[in-house]
């Protein structure tokens, strides 16, 4: 769409959607299929006569240098401020991340897994295949979050979480 900035270097493989607000920088591949920057899921109950009603949302997203977004991604603008997935961040494929989640440099982020609204990672995490991460956790430079957990609290750096509810298994 209109709107967008993208630096030099940068490759998208077929049938990607960068919609308006998308800042993409330097030698950044988003193969196949995935959609940056569309509105996410953001819907709140009308209080009077519990209506639903689509929150508007007008940040964008911000993608660093040498990230690699795997196929069928999607990374949904911010709320009102933008998400954010720094530096040589690697995605594989059917990731999703909502509205405003911060994903840290050099985070190596695995099939299925899924980030709620505001999700901050710290640097250099891993994240499993099939994590599923509750809105606004916190989870702290160098952790590993294990196959399939579900992550409902913040999480130390340099831990290892796994689970259902995800829980400590050891420092790193």
């Amino acid at each position: 769409e209109d709107g967008c900035i993208i630096d030099e270097g940068v490759q998208l493989e077929h049938n990607v959607i960068i919609h308006r607000g998308t800042r993409i920088k330097s030698n950044t591949l988003i193969r196949t299929g995935s959609s940056i920057g569309g509105q996410g899921f953001g819907f709140e109950r009308d209080p009077i006569d519990n209506s639903i009603l689509r929150f508007p949302q007008i940040g964008g997203v911000e993608i660093g240098s040498n990230v690699e977004i795997g196929s069928l991604n999607s990374v949904s603008c911010g709320a009102l401020s933008d998400t954010i997935i720094q530096d040589n961040v690697k995605t594989d494929n059917l990731v999703h991340i909502a509205h405003n989640c911060i994903i840290g440099e050099s985070s190596l982020i695995t099939a299925c897994a899924e980030f709620s609204g505001g999700v901050s990672l710290g640097n250099n995490c891993w994240v499993g295949p099939n994590v599923s991460i509750m809105q606004s956790v916190d989870i702290g430079e160098g952790a590993f979050v294990g196959l399939g957990a579900v992550v409902t609290k913040d999480i130390p750096s340099k831990t290892v979480f796994a689970g259902n509810p995800a829980r400590k298994l050891k420092d790193i």
